[in-house]
């Protein structure tokens, strides 16, 4: 696995049931070596502007992301999963995407401690 890939995993939801959703690759943590990922769900509604990624049809690498269905990359819906629960890659978004994406994390986290 590595950045950017969309993967297959087993996600807590808020109602605390786990499911097998994609899952987009963040980074792989040191030092054991699992997976920090962020769900993704097809509830384009509940895309955070400024915030979460919509990945439509009409993105230039909705065809490579393995994605059925327009989805939404929800950045606050982060987990983290070793290997093993790891189901199988359907795909890969783009580097500038994850680029995006890293960037709006950290800006998020930045804004956090300066609220204190």
């Amino acid at each position: 696995m590595e950045n950017a890939d969309i993967v297959i995993t087993c996600l807590p939801q808020a109602d605390g049931i786990r499911k097998n959703r994609p899952a987009l690759v963040l980074f792989r943590s040191e030092p054991f070596g699992d997976f920090v990922v962020c769900g993704i769900s097809t509830q384009l509604h509940n895309a955070v502007k400024d915030m979460d990624e919509v990945l439509d049809s009409h993105s230039d690498d909705f065809p490579s992301s393995g994605l059925r269905k327009s989805s939404v990359i929800r950045i606050l819906f982060l987990s983290s999963v070793a290997y093993s629960d790891i189901k199988g890659r359907i795909g890969k978004i783009s580097s500038e995407r994850h680029r995006r994406i890293a960037f709006h994390l950290s800006h998020h986290f930045r804004n956090l401690s300066s609220q204190e």
